[in-house]
């Protein structure tokens, strides 16, 4: 379960070059025989190819999505015109086509009707040339495929089951909060602060749709937030900032997921939870590790207090 949120989470968050670096180093590692092409220089409307089998692939992410976190009508249409336009160039530029795939981070939604008639269209058009289509649901059945070591490059840190880990201490607890200390000092802004009353922590559970094992997380969490209390008591502007820092967290990822995304809730708790890590401390495991859980026991602190995630009792959401 873990691995699959943390790739949803690479796809939501890769637009433009970042998507089509994201999908070079995928599938790099996938077909060692696939060589990536620099795109900061004409590359003939071709983004990588597999020269001994004659196969080009188009890579393309829209740079705008519609207040639901979907893809808009305006980047499907530039996406549909692109596509051709692009497998001419490759024809044009590129010897021996055989195989032409368009990639297009469609943020797990599908591909666009659009771009379905398009390759039907090209298909009866290009006869001697065959067309695919890859989603991210085609890159995410590439990502299970690969072994544990390459999928933590390709997320970037270690994809770690914490369930029972005790790695917890006060010092990666005090490094956590001086990175946001830090953070809000750049920012130098604070958002509306959330003085509502705590619902009951079950039902707030329940309304945010957690899975099973975050629920489980944020439970065992909650009862360690002394240390945090303990470790704020004499500086309150620290408390405020840090609360304001959560809640605007919580809005990017809000607004950055597809409202239809089933595991919306799970995936905004690991981006909150990954944000508060200096980055210094990605990319050694057991490091990774201990502060992934000071910050997992800090966003219980605030989960309770409903500074993050929506409250129940809020009948501005209905559910």
């Amino acid at each position: 379960m873990l691995e699959d949120l943390y790739f949803k989470i690479a796809i939501y968050e890769k637009f433009g070059i970042e998507f089509q670096n994201f999908f070079a180093l995928l599938y790099s590692e996938y077909n060692d025989k696939f060589q990536p092409v620099n795109g900061t220089y004409e590359d003939g409307g071709n983004d990588g190819y597999i020269p001994s089998e004659g196969h080009y692939f188009q890579v393309y992410a829209p740079s705008s999505l519609d207040v639901d976190g979907k893809i808009t009508l305006k980047s499907i249409n530039y996406a549909t015109n692109k596509l051709e336009q692009d497998f001419l160039k490759v024809s044009k530029n590129w010897p021996n086509i055989k195989y032409f795939t368009f990639v297009m981070n469609d943020r797990f939604l599908g591909q666009p009707s659009k771009i379905g008639q398009k390759l039907s269209e090209m298909k009866e058009k290009f006869i001697n040339t065959q067309f695919d289509y890859y989603g991210a649901q085609n890159l995410r059945k590439i990502f299970r495929d690969l072994n544990e070591k390459v999928k933590k490059e390709i997320i970037g840190f270690p994809i770690v089951d914490y369930t029972n880990i005790k790695c917890f201490d006060i010092e990666s607890l005090g490094k956590v909060i001086d990175y946001i200390m830090e953070i809000k000092a750049k920012c130098n802004k604070l958002f509306g602060i959330n003085n509502s009353l705590a619902p009951d922590f079950e039902k707030k559970l329940q309304f945010n749709r957690l899975c099973q094992e975050f629920q489980y997380e944020l439970k065992c969490n909650s009862y360690q937030i002394y240390m945090v209390d303990e470790f704020l008591k004499n500086n309150l502007n620290c408390t405020v900032q840090i609360q304001s820092f959560l809640q605007d967290l919580y809005k990017k990822y809000n607004d950055k997921i597809p409202n239809n995304e089933e595991n919306k809730s799970d995936i905004i708790y690991i981006c909150i939870c990954q944000s508060i890590i200096p980055e210094e401390f990605k990319f050694e495991a057991s490091s990774y590790i201990g502060y992934m859980c000071a910050a997992k026991i800090l966003v219980a602190k605030y989960f309770e207090a409903c500074d993050v995630f929506e409250d129940p009792d809020n009948s501005k959401y209905i559910r």
